[in-house]
């Protein structure tokens, strides 16, 4: 046994007055874990019964601290490390609200899905939450809220105009109750996802000004911004050509856009991602030149 337990038969006399490294009751009072306290040494190294029977010596209890790795540098200025603002921006949240101003191409046609109408609209605003349209907003089919004449009620059903080719839906076709939810979803997501763009040109000036290298993090918030819409308009393409032939319409809106959020968000990281590694490999990189013969004159190009 070592000198960290009661003296007995086999041990040598502790320091009288001294308290025991180890004490009967809770650790962290009056022994080694206790910062206040001078206590004995505790078990000492290796098995019970080898290299025991030492003296008794004292142990100062300090608070633990810990040691970084050698292959890791430890800042000495806190601002020396980055934080996820100046590291990411806000390349996350204008993924996803990319979609609440994107155009969205649907495969095949010349219509897109967007969130706000295109053309001629009544006063007040219009009643339909989603569109699918041509660039000028005359051949269009919109989910709609308000009188519907075919079913002689208020209801949520489609309005279309020269789609019926694309999608086989006629004028007033009831949406039915899943086109309750797509609309009241889409009316959201209007609204939440500008929120999200306006939260991420703020997050994205705050970065830019706290960033240590300045222009690394202009060039990478560009490249965040650009990189959302590209992503958002390839992927709700294809999100779109993969949802119209499982249901016209409905399926392509969901399809398109599904695949705008995950295109977005993928394309706003990895674009913010590549234009840091490039502007790094750019500012790293450089060309030492080969110093001279001793006695030669230097050599230039062209000689």
């Amino acid at each position: 046994m070592s000198s960290s337990r009661q003296p007995g038969p086999t041990q040598v006399p502790a320091l009288v007055g001294v308290c025991p490294a180890r004490t009967p009751g809770s650790l962290g009072r009056n022994d080694q874990s206790d910062p206040n306290v001078i206590s004995l040494q505790g078990d000492t190294c290796g098995p019970t019964g080898i290299n025991d029977y030492q003296p008794a010596q004292l142990s100062v209890s300090t608070p633990s601290f810990s040691v970084a790795p050698a292959n890791l540098t430890v800042s000495k200025n806190p601002s020396d490390s980055p934080s996820l603002l100046t590291s990411s921006g806000s390349a996350p949240l204008i993924g996803v609200g990319a979609g609440a101003v994107a155009r969205i191409p649907v495969p095949g046609t010349d219509l897109f899905i967007e969130l706000k109408p295109r053309g001629w609209t009544p006063p007040a605003g219009s009643t339909s939450a989603i569109f699918i349209q041509d660039s000028e907003g005359k051949s269009h089919l919109r989910l709609d809220y308000g009188y519907n004449p075919k079913t002689d009620s208020v209801d949520y059903h489609w309005n279309q105009e020269g789609t019926f080719k694309e999608f086989g839906i006629s004028n007033h076709t009831s949406a039915g109750s899943f086109g309750e939810t797509l609309y009241t979803s889409a009316k959201y997501f209007k609204i939440g996802g500008r929120v999200l763009l306006v939260i991420g040109i703020a997050l994205d000036t705050y970065s830019i000004v706290q960033a240590k290298k300045r222009w690394r993090q202009v060039l990478r918030v560009s490249a965040g911004w650009a990189g959302a819409q590209a992503g958002c308009e390839i992927g709700g393409e294809v999100g779109a050509g993969l949802g119209t032939p499982e249901a016209p319409g409905l399926g392509t809106i969901i399809g398109g856009f599904a695949g705008c959020l995950i295109g977005g968000t993928a394309g706003s990281l990895g674009a913010s991602w590549a234009a840091g590694v490039a502007y790094d490999w750019v500012e790293e990189t450089y060309f030492e030149p080969v110093p001279p013969l001793s006695g030669a004159p230097p050599m230039s190009i062209g000689q």
